[in-house]
């Protein structure tokens, strides 16, 4: 048996033993019986941490065998990696998951990936505050309370735009506003901020356009995944350039060495962009999202009430696709 400690972004661990056979999917059962959280499980994923740089690790692959050759700080992180617009309801009833989705959102709002004005995180600074010391207290909260914690609670982008004295007053200000809620409501006041902040619920990637994006071509972009389908953003102000809907997208995006194309559903031609490193990663998340996507489901029960066609064997392609990337690295 191997000892697999696995974090968690609030800065805590499991340490979970498991056998040079246990898949990545047991493992994430596992982790999921620990932090009891039920039903939710299925849209949580493993990733391996290398200094600043995440990779998914696949349900099927052997997290003994990975840790084999990885380096001394590597670790493993458990984070939610699919993202829907029921996952508030279900987090309404579920305070693990309700935890879990806040802890994320949280760190995605502190390291940029979620977009927000200097109001909008003083706002979501002051829900944590509630989250994480309960009621604000004017004799314990004052100028000097968070000076050498500022940076847990205020976006990096954000920190220069006040002295660190203004920062507090501001967030004890948006503190008041939410006495009474305890550490799970808290949590999920700020969730329900979260969602509504362009960028949560996505993951980015670092790409450039190679051809069949009008007036892009050759500029670098971040490509964005999410239940919605694909966007293609500007690097420095993710304004949206373009973009393609979950029911725009026909079929799995094709790898091929450093080169990710998307197929489109229209009649123009199929955008493919340059994104080193992490192509396998974004295909199988836009493969996950639009398999998983209501328009998607909606014509399988279609399919299947109408009898017209065979059901589509999932596994199969996503196994065709990665056996075409390796093939074509090779």
């Amino acid at each position: 048996m191997t000892l697999a400690v696995v974090k968690l972004l609030d800065g805590s661990s499991k340490t979970i033993a498991i056998g040079e056979d246990t898949k990545c999917q047991d493992l994430v059962s596992l982790l999921a019986d620990k932090l009891d959280l039920g039903g939710a499980v299925a849209n949580f994923a493993i990733y391996v941490q290398s200094g600043s740089v995440e990779t998914h690790v696949r349900p099927d692959e052997l997290p003994a065998e990975i840790m084999k050759s990885w380096k001394a700080t590597d670790t493993f992180v458990f984070k939610k990696r699919l993202h829907f617009s029921e996952d508030a309801s279900a987090a309404s009833t579920d305070d693990s998951l309700a935890n879990l989705m806040y802890v994320q959102a949280r760190d995605d709002i502190i390291h940029g990936r979620i977009s927000t004005t200097v109001a909008q995180a003083t706002e979501c600074a002051g829900i944590a505050m509630q989250a994480t010391y309960g009621d604000f207290n004017q004799n314990r909260h004052v100028v000097g309370f968070l000076a050498k914690h500022i940076a847990e609670f205020v976006p990096a982008a954000h920190l220069k735009a006040k002295r660190v004295p203004d920062w507090e007053d501001a967030i004890y200000m948006e503190h008041e506003k939410h006495k009474g809620l305890d550490e799970v409501a808290a949590q999920r006041k700020f969730i329900e901020v979260a969602a509504e902040l362009p960028g949560y619920g996505a993951t980015v990637f670092p790409a450039k356009c190679k051809s069949g994006v009008v007036k892009r071509n050759g500029k670098k972009a971040l490509i964005e995944a999410s239940a919605k389908g694909v966007g293609l953003l500007d690097v420095t102000s993710r304004t949206e350039w373009a973009a393609w809907g979950t029911n725009e997208l026909a079929g799995s995006p094709t790898v091929n060495k450093t080169m990710l194309t998307l197929h489109t559903a229209g009649e123009g031609r199929d955008p493919v962009f340059e994104v080193p490193g992490v192509g396998a990663d974004v295909a199988r998340l836009i493969e996950e999202y639009v398999a998983n996507s209501p328009a998607v489901e909606k014509a399988v029960e279609a399919d299947k009430t109408e009898e017209v066609a065979e059901p589509v064997n999932v596994a199969a392609v996503e196994e065709v696709t990665v056996e075409q990337e390796v093939a074509a690295e090779e």
